[in-house]
């Protein structure tokens, strides 16, 4: 028992989500698809970004897999619990795995000029034994079978999700698709939706809102400077009696956490270094320095730093958050976050590093519901603002996310995170030098912020300024 899924041509309007051209080629910029390469005949693609746990079945055993690594025709990936993958296919379609997804690669074509010359296309076979893949094709045929249902597609955008009991669901955002199985067929269009199950007719219902079947596939920058997370406002102030030997650590700490916070990374290490040797349990000096290795990208140091800060601070909790999301650890994250929320129930800042991490993961309505428990902790907490705002811009909601970065600098105007938002969300309104004005404070904020750098420079590309924006990059 099967369904066949077949595209149809069809003239006009494809009904694809539509953004404006400059705030895709900023996300773009960030997006976990690289450049398509020249793929081997033997090839089946290359992953192309991996969160969280995801593996390979290949040579009759599962084993991890990591981002550049190719997969071969007749392997299989899957993703763990709050696992996603991204998939480039060697005949150039493009491949997301949601979590709990196994995905078998059973015959990929190449990509034209690069395989035998057939009077016939050939068509690529991938078997989703479960779970949910959004799939871009790039106009070569592509069949994806599963039990209920096969979908066969030819430059189609479509979601596939594969639930319990032999039941199918199909998204389509571009293209015509016809949907069949023995029981019957219909033809699924864009902005429609049709499922299918087992033994029974595939049924077709309107899609009311197209991003919400695709809502795990998008990307969520979470813009968020380290100047955003300032260490000299979060520390208790030190008993004006304390000892000499106390005093001289004070003093040093006070100096660290300063440095930091105006982005004077070396005169941060060496005052926390200096506290150290003075008191070498002093929790607050091992988070500053946790916080200076942060910044600097060295994860693993950093998560010893904050491992030996007892008893842990926010800032404490929040960095050794943030080491594992960028160590791909999320699992783990979330247990400090959870900590984070016990230890500390009236600060925001928690509930938006939870936002933060459910957004990586795709989990937008979760993030959503976090976000609005941090604000109603603290309406003003400017990097809630922020990252509302970047979810507005990725839905392509645009006053919405104008709105939501204002408010973020209204409730922070030292945030660089908050300077950037709001220039992503002038930029879609194609305010261009007001987002250019919003772009070279968030610079200002924060120098060495790649985001920041990256945004005003295409910002300078984009009004012709080639050669100011030369001398950025």
């Amino acid at each position: 028992m099967r369904a066949l899924a077949k595209p149809m041509a069809r003239g006009g309007s494809t009904g694809r989500l539509h953004f404006p051209w400059l705030v895709c080629l900023y996300l773009l910029s960030l997006t976990v698809f690289i450049p398509i390469r020249p793929a081997l005949a033997q090839d089946a693609g290359e992953i192309v970004s991996v969160l969280g746990t995801v593996e390979v079945r290949r040579e009759g055993r599962w084993q991890p897999v990591g981002v550049g690594e190719t997969l071969a025709v007749g392997e299989a990936a899957r993703t763990a619990e709050g696992s996603r993958a991204a998939i480039q296919l060697a005949n150039g379609s493009q491949l997301k795995l949601n979590a709990n997804t196994q995905l078998e690669l059973k015959r990929i074509a190449p990509r034209e000029g690069l395989g035998p010359a057939s009077t016939q296309p050939l068509q690529s076979i991938l078997r989703v034994l479960g779970g949910e893949i959004w799939v871009r094709g790039n106009g070569e045929p592509l069949e994806i079978q599963t039990l209920p249902v096969v979908a066969t597609i030819r430059g189609t955008e479509f979601n596939l999700a594969v639930g319990p009991s032999d039941f199918a669901r199909l998204a389509v955002l571009d293209g015509l698709v016809e949907f069949r199985n023995p029981q019957g067929s219909v033809l699924v269009a864009a902005n429609e939706q049709a499922t299918a199950k087992l033994g029974e007719p595939p049924r077709k219902t309107v899609l009311l809102d197209p991003l919400d079947a695709v809502q795990w596939s998008l990307y969520y920058p979470g813009i968020v400077s380290y100047r955003d997370y300032p260490l000299a406002s979060s520390t208790s102030p030190q008993r004006s009696d304390a000892p000499p030997s106390q005093a001289a650590v004070q003093a040093l700490l006070d100096q660290g956490e300063a440095s930091f916070d105006l982005g004077k990374r070396q005169e941060a290490r060496q005052a926390f270094t200096r506290a150290l040797q003075l008191d070498p349990r002093d929790p607050r000096a091992h988070t500053g320095l946790g916080w200076v290795h942060l910044e600097a990208g060295e994860m693993e140091a950093a998560l010893g730093e904050f491992r030996q800060a007892r008893p842990p601070t926010l800032m404490t909790l929040v960095g050794m958050a943030n080491a594992l999301y960028r160590l791909n650890r999320l699992a783990e994250a979330d247990q400090v976050i959870a900590e984070a929320k016990r230890r500390f129930p009236h600060s925001p800042m928690p509930w938006t590093q939870a936002a933060l991490n459910d957004l990586i993961r795709g989990r937008v309505a979760e993030a959503q519901q976090a976000l609005d428990q941090a604000l109603a902790l603290d309406p003003r907490y400017a990097l809630a603002h922020g990252l509302r705002s970047n979810i507005y811009l990725v839905q392509n909601r645009k006053e919405r996310a104008l709105a939501a970065a204002q408010q973020a600098v209204a409730a922070n105007p030292s945030s660089p995170s908050a300077y950037l938002d709001l220039s992503l969300a002038k930029q879609a309104e194609f305010q261009l030098e007001d987002a250019l004005r919003a772009a070279r404070q968030a610079v200002a904020l924060d120098p060495e912020n790649p985001q920041a750098l990256i945004q005003e420079s295409r910002l300078l590309f984009g009004t012709g300024r080639t050669q100011e924006a030369l001398r950025i990059a």
